[in-house]
C-alpha cells in the first residue's frame, strides 16, 4: 500500500502546484498529506513488528491476486507525465480522473485488508481510509462534473488484466 499512496502523493503535489483552482489545490492537498500520514503510519507498524518494508512476496500477494505489473488504480508513466505537460485544464481534469480511479482500488486493497487482517489497529487505519477516499470520491465526481467530464464510476475503474474485482 505505500507504493500505492505515494504514487498518489505524487499526482496529488504535481497538480497543486500548477493548479491556480482553489477546490483542486485544497483538493491536492488534503489527499497528499493524509497519503504521507499513512505511509508514516504504516512505516511504524512494520517497524513495530519488525517486518521488511519491502517484502518477499510479489506485489498484491496479499490479496490473493499477485502481480508483477501495476498494481490496480495505478497511473501509468505516460499519465504521470500528462499531469505535468497538459494544459492545467486538462491535467485538473485527468488529476480527478487518476485520482478516482486510484481511490476505488484504494478502498477495494483496504477493505481487504480489513477482511484478511487480524490487528484492531491496522482495521481502524484502513477503516479511515475507506471513510476518506469514499468522500473524496464523491466530491472529484462533482468537480468532474463541473468541468464538463464524465464523473468516475466503479464500474469504469478497468485494473490489470490479472485482476479479478469483486467490489
Amino acid at each position: 500500500m505505500q507504493v500505492h499512496h505515494t504514487q498518489a502523493v505524487i499526482m496529488a503535489d504535481t497538480i497543486r502546484f500548477r493548479t491556480e483552482d482553489d477546490q483542486i489545490m485544497a483538493m491536492a492537498t488534503d489527499i497528499a498529506f493524509a497519503q504521507m500520514s499513512q505511509i508514516g503510519t504504516m512505516s511504524g507498524f512494520l517497524q513495530l513488528w519488525d517486518l521488511d518494508p519491502t517484502g518477499e512476496e510479489p506485489a498484491m500477494a496479499w490479496m490473493g491476486h499477485p502481480t508483477t505489473g501495476l498494481m490496480p488504480g495505478m497511473a501509468t508513466d505516460e499519465e504521470l507525465d500528462q499531469l505535468s505537460t497538459l494544459p492545467v485544464a486538462e491535467a485538473e481534469v485527468l488529476f480527478l480522473q487518476l485520482m478516482n480511479r486510484h481511490h476505488y482500488a484504494g478502498v477495494e486493497m483496504a477493505q481487504e485488508g480489513i477482511n484478511l487482517g487480524d490487528q484492531e489497529d491496522v482495521a481502524q487505519l484502513a477503516e479511515g481510509m475507506i471513510r476518506v477516499q469514499d468522500a473524496e470520491i464523491e466530491v472529484m465526481n462533482i468537480l468532474l462534473s463541473e468541468r464538463g467530464a464524465d464523473p468516475i464510476t466503479h464500474d469504469d475503474v478497468e485494473l490489470q488484466p490479472d485482476h479479478e474485482y469483486e467490489g
